[in-house]
């Protein structure tokens, strides 16, 4: 006898030949299908699991039996297929994702009417091979967090982030293709100094919002010519930019003879150029970053005055070096107004120069080596500058403390004693979570013997070897990712030799 395309001979019950369709069935499937119909007391549900879904990746849908084509439109090229995708000649390739949620849609259910689903763990609805829409009775929520970068990630804000082993289908194309320009830089080749343009120069250049009209239609030349962009005697030192694409750059006068030392030391003029084109002087570009700082007059002046030491941008968190404190700043950008604004969160602002030496303070220091200068007048604080983590999103601080330790008649500096004391203190800043900077170094564990140099007054404990240090320069701070260890080198006069040295401490921290 035949039942449909099934033959069977005449002992076979109906239970047994539907036992074999179901057998074949899940032999010849891809995946997991579920079956849900409406009747008047409910919903009734089956399924259907895959024996060998590895075997049949193309039957996404409904079982089809494996055989060579050979007539009609199933002859297919391996381009057709997609042959250059993974895995090999089986079609288009899949989309990617984790954290899917699904719940089935019962209000789409109707009495009498049967629908089917493949498993809904791994697939939405789709055509695959069979030319048509599958049904529309399960809802995917898809949760893609996890693949997005932050904005203090090494990736641009939004990105992708570990793809580099899978295929994607992003269609980008740079701002230069676009554009056919290169933005690049706050001063370049391709700069308009012109007022006008056009054939004659008869119409007002307005290029961004630094350059258009006054409300009152005005060609306000005073204001253009002051926020013209000049540096005459100046280069530029330093250059970088946020990850909002707003660009910084620092211009500094140049020395005749050339000196790296002078260059370095020197205070320069910090442009600032946002992502519309506006270019302007740091005091007016970050006005609502510099305006927190009102209550303190020494910051404040040096900022309204554009006097930059040096700047760093670490994603959105700007540093900016003084000759009296180094601010670290939390940004935002407004794309409404095209402004740079504070963000909520804001970072402790680190003093450098005269000092107190309370960022010494540990359990053993006093008790064991001596006391430390507590006087703001003999107490110097050296900036070292930063290491950025771009794994765990966090900032090392370098700084270099030097002062004097008195003696104690329990100390290793005895109480007729007096010893200069220069030591490294490092700090931790996580950029994902604005707070008050952590000590890292010194701990109460340190050994501060290699830190301790002789001083002319008093008798010295044997201890102390090393020649007396009469001058310091601020320190270079880097890290070895092979050895784990922060190395802080500065150089340093020594009054005995009337030579120059280069002292470098490493710090495992």
């Amino acid at each position: 006898m035949s039942t449909s395309n099934t033959v069977v001979d005449t002992a076979t019950t109906q239970s047994q030949i539907d036992s074999y369709l179901n057998t074949l069935s899940q032999k010849y499937l891809a995946n997991d299908v579920y079956i849900v119909s409406g009747t008047n007391s409910g919903i009734v549900s089956a399924s259907v699991i895959a024996l060998a879904p590895y075997g049949n990746l193309t039957n996404r849908y409904y079982p089809t039996v494996a055989g060579e084509p050979n007539e009609g439109d199933n002859l297919k090229t391996r381009d057709q297929l997609g042959g250059y995708f993974v895995p090999s000649n089986l079609g288009a390739s899949l989309y990617l994702t984790k954290n899917i949620t699904y719940s089935i849609n019962t209000d789409q259910i109707k009495n009498g009417e049967v629908y089917h689903y493949i498993n809904p763990a791994r697939f939405n609805k789709g055509r695959g091979l069979t030319q048509a829409d599958q049904g529309n009775i399960v809802n995917h929520l898809v949760n893609i967090n996890w693949i997005k970068s932050a904005n203090t990630s090494e990736y641009f804000n939004g990105n992708m982030i570990n793809t580099d082993t899978y295929q994607k289908f992003i269609p980008y194309q740079s701002a230069f293709e676009t554009k056919k320009s290169d933005s690049n830089g706050v001063v370049n080749a391709r700069y308009d100094f012109e007022f006008w343009q056009g054939d004659k120069k008869q119409t007002w250049t307005e290029s961004n919002s630094a350059t258009k009209l006054t409300p009152e239609k005005y060609f306000d030349l005073a204001s253009r010519v002051q926020g013209l962009v000049s540096t005459p005697g100046k280069e530029l030192y330093s250059w970088n930019t946020d990850v909002f694409g707003n660009q910084y750059a620092l211009y500094k006068t140049i020395t005749n003879p050339r000196s790296l030392y002078d260059s370095t030391t020197a205070t320069g003029l910090l442009w600032v150029k946002t992502i519309d084109n506006t270019i302007n002087l740091a005091p007016s570009a970050l006005n609502l970053i510099y305006s927190a700082y009102k209550n303190n007059t020494t910051v404040y002046s040096q900022l309204t005055s554009n006097n930059i030491i040096n700047f760093e941008v670490f994603f959105d968190t700007l540093v900016i070096q003084l000759s009296s404190s180094v601010l670290y700043e939390k940004i935002t950008f407004n794309y409404d107004k095209y402004i740079i604004e504070q963000s909520l969160q804001n970072f402790q602002a680190l003093n450098i120069g005269y000092t107190n030496s309370n960022a010494l303070s540990t359990q053993t220091l006093n008790s064991i080596y001596g006391i430390p200068n507590s006087g703001l007048t003999g107490t110097v604080t050296y900036y070292g500058g930063n290491w950025y983590n771009g794994n765990e999103k966090y900032i090392t601080i370098c700084t270099l403390l030097s002062t004097t330790l008195s003696g104690s008649s329990t100390s290793i500096i005895n109480s007729s004693g007096l010893s200069s004391f220069i030591v490294p203190v490092l700090y931790r800043l996580d950029l994902n979570n604005p707070q008050e900077r952590v000590r890292i170094y010194p701990t109460n564990d340190t050994n501060f013997t290699e830190y301790i140099y002789p001083l002319s007054s008093g008798p010295l404990n044997a201890l102390i070897h090393l020649p007396r240090i009469e001058y310091i320069e601020a320190p270079v701070f880097c890290y070895n990712e092979d050895t784990k260890l922060y190395s802080t080198t500065f150089i340093a006069f020594s009054a005995a030799s009337q030579q120059v040295s280069l002292i470098n401490y490493k710090i495992n921290a």
